[in-house]
């Protein structure tokens, strides 16, 4: 947990719903039934998070580690040492040539890879983005992703992480399996250790605790070299308090040295919800009818107030077809200005904003790299009510 990194506990979020979530594997048993710690890494820097063109003449599993990803393995590596100490260890790798690079760096604070016990699973490679691959072709097909959704599109002669989904769903059948198959008192203080990528550590945690797609698309990537720690309780993992469930990124000082940052939640995305589907919970005549009585609910009372936006950020708030505001998140841009649920977009940047292009808007705003003006129409007969925070809770992880 945090504290045996010898740092000072988060602060509970029990209250919070999205924490409520666990994964079960053996329900009404009293039997500890899944590893006291199951710990989830991504592989240090490589060639090809330096240059992309490298994909174009190398293959994506054979891309080595860069000094600076060697580093910082070797100060994660220092890290999981520290939070396991001298506990028996499992580790699992994918079988790219920088994972298992990264694990040889890790293993050096076990006195080197010859000292512990690993093997390879194809199951936990990367998503594949197709082979050799052309930077200008895929320069558009990660332009394409963005319109298309990323989590089903699937990259030409790849996946999608839709597709690495349904392979790990086989990898997990066989890890349950393998713990079945060991003793209480093995399980007791084991720590499973996965070696692997990115993407795949995100789709891994979105199999085991039910995110849906949306909440999928909300989080950044893993950093290079950063882990997720699962800590067991009552016989399962869970996601009620950061004490249980926390990640951990490698910082790199002014001298060039790399060290472990501080224990924290799951980063979410600047531009949370920006993927989010709009599923509708009525048909579209009562929507039309909805509508229109929204149309017609404009009073000369109404206020209208001008919020000024930083580019480099989320704005933090999300319309509905309208350009009603349904959604505030929490300690957000729109947060700290005072925006409020059911106010109306009408204006960014000075140009009128019709029903449902929001977001085309907000785009070409931030797309402009200077602050900009978002006009809000304020129903005079709205009543103010705000959470104690001031907005809608952010999903941390």
């Amino acid at each position: 947990c945090v504290e045996e990194l010898g740092r000072r506990p988060c602060e509970t979020m029990d209250d919070r719903p999205e924490f409520g979530r666990t994964s079960t594997f053996h329900g009404g048993s009293r039997e500890v039934r899944c590893p006291k710690r199951l710990i989830l890494i991504r592989h240090g820097e490589s060639e090809g998070n330096v240059d992309h063109r490298i994909y174009s003449s190398t293959a994506d599993g054979l891309l080595h580690l860069t000094e600076t990803g060697w580093q910082q393995a070797m100060s994660a590596g220092r890290a999981l040492k520290e939070i396991v100490g001298d506990e028996p260890v499992q580790w699992l790798v994918s079988p790219y040539v920088r994972t298992r690079e990264t694990l040889n760096a890790v293993a050096k604070s076990w006195g080197g890879h010859e000292n512990i016990k690993w093997r390879e699973d194809v199951r936990l490679r990367e998503q594949d983005f197709g082979n050799f691959q052309d930077p200008a072709r895929m320069h558009v097909c990660k332009e394409e992703r963005l319109r298309f959704g990323p989590f089903f599109y699937r990259m030409p002669d790849g996946e999608s992480p839709a597709d690495v989904y349904d392979r790990l769903s086989s990898f997990f059948e066989s890890m349950y399996r393998e713990w079945d198959r060991k003793t209480s008192e093995v399980l007791q203080n084991l720590n499973y250790v996965i070696v692997c990528h990115g993407i795949t550590i995100s789709v891994f945690l979105m199999r085991m605790f039910r995110y849906s797609v949306d909440e999928f698309n909300m989080y950044e990537n893993f950093a290079n070299a950063e882990f997720c720690v699962l800590r067991r309780q009552a016989n399962r993992y869970t996601m009620k308090s950061i004490n249980d469930c926390f990640c951990v990124k490698q910082l790199q000082s002014r001298d060039g040295t790399w060290s472990t940052g501080e224990p924290e939640a799951r980063s979410v995305r600047d531009d949370a919800g920006r993927f989010d589907r709009t599923i509708h919970t009525e048909p579209p005549s009562v929507r039309s009818t909805i509508a229109l009585v929204r149309s017609r609910s404009r009073s000369d009372c109404d206020a209208y107030l001008e919020k000024v936006f930083k580019p480099d950020i989320g704005t933090g708030f999300r319309c509905d077809a309208s350009n009603l505001v349904e959604i505030i998140l929490e300690e957000s841009q729109a947060d700290d200005l005072g925006v409020m649920r059911g106010w109306y977009v009408t204006e960014v940047d000075g140009v009128k904003v019709k029903e449902g292009e929001i977001r085309q808007h907000l785009h070409r705003a931030k797309a402009s790299g200077r602050d900009y003006i978002v006009k809000f129409r304020v129903p005079a007969d709205l009543e103010i009510v705000r959470s104690p925070s001031g907005g809608y809770p952010k999903k941390m992880f």
